[in-house]
């Protein structure tokens, strides 16, 4: 359960290559688990930002320097907790930083293609509500 209130939203900051049909699809791409190199888990980042507006979400990356791609993120894609694929992914809310959070529970899927699949079950979902930077940050 979130200390940031209710309903929970996630959100994955997005890259230019990341979205798809003139900014309207998110592409399975943006939520392909990589390795963390302390855990040696396989995680997707991304943070809770129920309750802010974009600016304050945009805050976040600026205060956390994320850089995907050694750019600014160019939109960022949200999945609320109700419709998150909470039989298929886990949350690990370490909130480090502040509001940080990762999915998890992508070792029971050994293959590429199953990866691909959840990636693309999320992606699809985040879709439905992308925010698009018109500043570029």
């Amino acid at each position: 359960m979130s200390k940031y209130g209710e309903p929970e939203i996630y959100s994955r900051f997005l890259r230019k290559d990341w979205i798809k049909e003139n900014n309207t699809k998110v592409h399975f791409k943006a939520f392909l688990p990589t390795e963390n190199k302390t855990t040696h888990r396989f995680e997707v980042s991304c943070f809770e930002t129920q309750l802010l507006d974009i600016e304050q979400i945009k805050q976040i990356f600026r205060i956390n320097n994320i850089l995907p791609n050694n750019k600014p993120p160019i939109a960022h894609c949200s999945i609320p907790e109700k419709d998150f694929l909470s039989e298929k992914l886990s949350i690990d809310r370490n909130y480090e930083p502040e509001r940080h959070v990762d999915l998890i529970g992508w070792e029971k899927y050994q293959s590429k293609e199953d990866r691909n699949e959840i990636s693309s079950l999320l992606a699809e979902i985040s879709s439905d509500i992308i925010n698009i930077y018109e500043d570029n940050a």
